[in-house]
């Protein structure tokens, strides 16, 4: 059975688009985005945390995809102008939150930009609404910690 799983995903591989080259929208998206939010938070690379980004993704078949670019945002602002640089450069994009996907190309992307939300890791309530907000590079145990002192917890998650 361990055989067979390693062909397969070895056949996998080889059906991927794995070219380290980047694609011209994905250069293009990221040339605009390194104008707009600066070279600290958007790395080709050559960035010191570029390759620990693409490293990340939990599977195998996801670590060979190498996108043009990775942006860190730290707020909306920098992800809503991460998406319309996107979109205006029609370049393809991936996201990497605080979970994990085993799916092909969920959290990283060959030739585009990938998207790295690992500092915006904020959980909030207001008690008010009785609203927890997560942001999306916040791991499951984060959400939980950071909002037990205030009595309550967020819906959802697994036991593993």
């Amino acid at each position: 059975m361990r055989t067979l799983l390693g062909l397969v995903l070895i056949a996998s591989h080889s059906l991927l688009n794995t070219d380290a080259a980047p694609t011209d929208a994905g250069q293009a998206a990221c040339s605009s985005l390194v104008s707009l939010l600066g070279s600290e938070l958007v790395q080709s690379r050559s960035g010191p945390d570029f390759q620990s980004s693409v490293d990340d993704p939990l599977n195998l078949i996801n670590n060979a995809l190498i996108p043009a670019c990775v942006v860190y945002p730290t707020n909306t602002t920098h992800v809503s102008a991460a998406m319309s640089a996107i979109y205006k450069a029609k370049s393809r994009y991936a996201v990497l939150a605080g979970g994990h996907s085993a799916m092909e190309g969920w959290n990283n992307v060959a030739g585009g930009v990938l998207i790295d939300f690992r500092d915006m890791r904020q959980a909030t309530y207001d008690a008010q609404k009785d609203t927890i907000t997560l942001q999306p590079g916040i791991r499951w145990v984060e959400a939980v910690t950071a909002l037990a002192p205030q009595g309550v917890a967020p819906v959802g998650g697994r036991a593993a």
